[in-house]
């Protein structure tokens, strides 16, 4: 194995085995770069800076191939083109901390021989001790964009140490990747065992501890480095994460300020601010902080949404503008990485005894800053910041299943973090069939979490995790009209008019920002132990049900209460006033008025008996209101939902 062979000194037979893994996976950038990587670790200067050309002309737009071929370039003295690849490494990935520096040290003009035991982002800090003016502006001692990097007290490792704990921490951090944190949390302990300097393995263990929960650990090893690095951002934003976690938000806005104050390019930092804000209830300078993680990186753009789809609504005059409420512009594609072949590669060094694993490339090739259009998929492995807040991470907490339907799984829970009750709908595996369709609805639910009205459920946040889709909704402590009425049979003509009074203000508000239900049945209207009606469900259980159709062909909605247009995929506000009729009809009743199973025919023959004549007591005023309610014609039914619900108010006198 490579670790093995790195550790024992046998670099020959290591080299061998790379040069291998670039012959069988010729197009692979990935392997190209950490070839690179290695071959700069090794001082083979020449190798490396060829291994990264050739992941360049594979991948053009990777700061990692550009930043080891710098490296090289640097150490053979070729510093003009050193200079350009850095700068086509900081133009691919602005944010990149190790790139600022290495540009700091190559223009700083410090003799090429110190660039040459250069393998780690340490290895360039610490080459900044006692040194020389840095040409991106500040001196030695501020380092780059505030870093300050300070003379080491720490002993010079020997060269076998500092071998074995690259080795590690390269282990730790695909074990990271792999998700399994425990394991990376031990590999980065092992590399300070060799090298108790060594701030990378002390962040790397951090972030370890971050995905773990274990945020006194994660404090302790972020704080170790900043007692040596003040400026150390990855530490801060790290530190910070952990500090919001452990409901320490003073705490944690202060350690996001300092960031902000080094960095303010580096969206990580605006983030764990807003988190902060947010636990602490500002939140006008919460939502203004998540607009400017978005603006520096997308991937934080849907958290924004989801943001002020919640918060908006607490914050006067509050402008999200437009793009708050579109979906992320689409990237320029890129090439797809080839699943198959990456596969393969896992599956070959499995059977060689590990060797990924041991080379420590399994990060790269599963896809290190791999952003399919434009979005991240994975924090960053000295970023845990970004990923999202939601069931495995610990904000939610699970309490029972409620129920299950076309949609997909409802759960009871807490939000710990407001320790508020919410419902969890975990979305069915239909609406990831493609990222087309999974984006389609995620963007229906935003626009839905918009609606803020009394009775309408709330849509609190919407989030990714674990390749499921959550919905976070106010939870409502009491059933759904159909099962009421399965309940008590009848509910009274009074309390159908004052439960569809409610029903129809929440129709007429989202009617009034564009959003239609498309799919309004007893089902979908709830009571509250108050008596509160709350209408849910608008335009989801549509959009989840026309994805499910496309996979299966079948018809879309709920043919009893559907309009008849709607049949001809053309539904609209005047659809939702049909709907709405049958409702009151089978509210009213007992019974639907199309019962079927020819919906369709019954519904443009208008067959129903009046409601008038299925239960004695109900008068005969509904029965012209459901007429022109159910009325197959568009045109002939109510023109409003205003406009039936004071039809109704008559009815009751």
């Amino acid at each position: 194995m490579v670790g093995e062979e790195v550790e024992s000194g046998n670099t020959k037979q290591a080299e061998s085995d790379i040069s291998t893994l670039q012959s069988v996976f010729p197009r692979n950038p990935d392997v190209h770069t950490a070839a690179a990587e290695y071959f700069n670790e090794m001082q083979n200067f020449a190798r490396a800076a060829d291994a990264a050309t050739t992941a360049i002309q594979l991948a053009p737009d990777s700061p990692d191939a550009y930043k080891a071929r710098a490296l090289a370039r640097s150490s053979m003295e070729d510093r003009k083109g050193a200079i350009e690849d850095i700068r086509k490494a900081m133009a691919a990935d602005p944010q990149d901390e190790s790139a600022r520096i290495l540009s700091a040290l190559i223009e700083s003009r410090r003799e090429t021989s110190s660039l040459k035991s250069l393998a780690s982002l340490q290895d360039i800090k610490r080459s900044f001790e006692g040194g020389s003016p840095s040409a991106i502006g500040g001196t030695a001692s501020s380092g780059v964009a505030g870093l300050e990097l300070k003379p080491s007290a720490a002993a010079q490792v020997p060269p076998q140490e500092s071998a074995k704990a690259s080795a590690y921490l390269k282990t730790a951090a695909s074990k990271t990747r792999l998700g399994d944190y425990e394991a990376a949390a031990r590999y980065a302990t092992l590399a300070l065992d060799k090298n108790p300097a060594s701030d990378e393995a002390y962040l790397e263990r951090a972030n370890a501890y971050n995905f773990l929960g274990k945020y006194d650990d994660a404090v302790r090893d972020t704080t170790s480095v900043l007692q040596r690095d003040p400026g150390n951002v990855q530490a801060l934003n790290m530190r910070a994460w952990a500090l919001n976690r452990k409901g320490l938000f003073r705490e944690a806005e202060g350690d996001a300020n300092k960031a902000i104050n080094l960095n303010p390019g580096y969206a990580d930092s605006w983030f764990n601010r807003a988190l902060a804000y947010e636990k602490m209830g500002d939140y006008k300078r919460m939502l203004e902080d998540f607009r400017q993680a978005a603006s520096l990186n997308t991937a934080y753009a849907s958290r924004f949404r989801d943001a002020v789809a919640q918060y908006s609504g607490r914050v006067q005059d509050f402008d999200p503008g437009e793009d708050a409420i579109q979906p992320e512009r689409a990237a320029e594609p890129r090439p797809r990485r080839n699943k198959t072949g990456r596969f393969a590669m896992t599956l070959g060094f499995t059977l060689s005894g590990g060797l990924l694993i041991a080379f420590g490339m399994l990060h790269i090739v599963s896809g290190r800053r791999e952003r399919p259009d434009g979005r991240d998929t994975q924090p960053d492995i000295l970023s845990p910041s970004i990923f999202y807040e939601g069931v495995t991470s610990g904000k939610y907490k699970i309490e029972r299943k409620l129920g299950e339907g076309g949609m997909g799984v409802v759960y009871e829970a807490v939000d710990q973090s407001l320790e508020r009750p919410v419902a969890i709908k975990r979305m069915n595996d239909e609406i990831k069939l493609n990222d087309n369709e999974k984006q389609r609805f995620l963007q229906e639910a935003r626009t839905v979490a918009l609606l803020h009205h009394p009775n309408i459920v709330e849509i609190y946040t919407i989030f990714e995790e674990d390749d499921n889709i959550y919905l976070v909704f106010e939870f409502i402590d009491g059933p759904t009209l159909d099962k009421k009425l399965e309940k008590d049979v009848m509910l009274g003509t009074a309390s159908v008019v004052e439960i569809f009074d409610q029903v129809c203000k929440a129709l007429a508000y989202a009617h009034s920002k564009n959003v239609v239900h498309r799919d309004l049945k007893l089902g979908n209207i709830m009571l509250n132990s108050e008596g509160d009606v709350k209408v849910m469900d608008f335009g989801l259980a549509h959009s989840a049900k026309e994805t499910l159709a496309r996979a299966s062909r079948e018809v879309v909605g709920s043919p009893a209460y559907m309009a008849p247009e709607q049949a001809y995929g053309v539904s609209g506000k005047d659809s939702d006033i049909y709907s709405l009729g049958v409702c009151v009809y089978e509210a009213l009743t007992g019974t639907l008025p199309f019962p079927g199973p020819n919906f369709q025919e019954q519904k443009e023959k208008m067959l129903y008996h009046p409601v008038s004549s299925v239960m004695a007591g109900i008068p005969k005023a509904f029965d012209p209101l459901l007429e022109k309610a159910m009325n197959p014609d568009p045109d002939k039914r109510f023109r409003t939902v205003e406009e039936f619900r004071e039809a109704l108010l008559a009815v009751r006198g």
